[in-house]
């Protein structure tokens, strides 16, 4: 999705984060979208997803990842630094929409693959499970591919690749 693209909510939640981004804008202020941000906590009696995964498989037990649902992902650091960059650098986000996120679209799956290669862990605990086959989790309809387009924050900072960092 571009910062341009129609608003298209596909349950409640989406129609929330519409309306919510009307508001800030008709008070005359910018939005800035973020993807599904991935990393440690940095408070260690508050894990983050990212913590529960690792220490699963850090404990060598099982868990169970979706492989059909992918997010636009970005470390809680790279969202952090950019925005800090694009604040030093003119003052404020400069557009009244920016989407800022990495060019990497992943699944939870794609993403505990990559904690347990970074960390060295036994990747056949990561055992992929469809949403599309799965409607005890989630009782509410989910869209399985939500992407954001970088463009407009790889040119404002000159960049030309953004790279998931774990």
């Amino acid at each position: 999705f571009t910062e341009d693209s129609p608003y298209r909510p596909y349950n409640l939640y989406g129609i929330h984060k519409q309306l919510a981004e009307q508001i800030v804008l008709s008070k005359g202020f910018n939005v800035v979208r973020f993807p599904l941000m991935m990393g440690p906590s940095l408070i260690s009696n508050r894990p983050h997803f990212f913590d529960k995964m690792k220490s699963q498989l850090m404990n060598n037990k099982p868990i169970e990842m979706f492989k059909d649902v992918y997010r636009s992902v970005i470390s809680f650091n790279q969202a952090a630094h950019y925005l800090i960059t694009l604040i030093e650098t003119f003052g404020a986000v400069t557009d009244k929409i920016l989407n800022i996120s990495g060019d990497s679209i992943l699944s939870k799956y794609d993403i505990a693959n990559l904690i347990a290669e970074k960390y060295k862990l036994n990747r056949e605990l990561i055992i992929p499970i469809s949403l599309q086959n799965n409607s005890k989790i989630f009782q509410v309809k989910r869209a399985y591919i939500t992407g954001l387009d970088n463009s407009k924050l790889k040119k404002l900072l000159n960049i030309d690749v953004i790279n998931f960092e774990i």
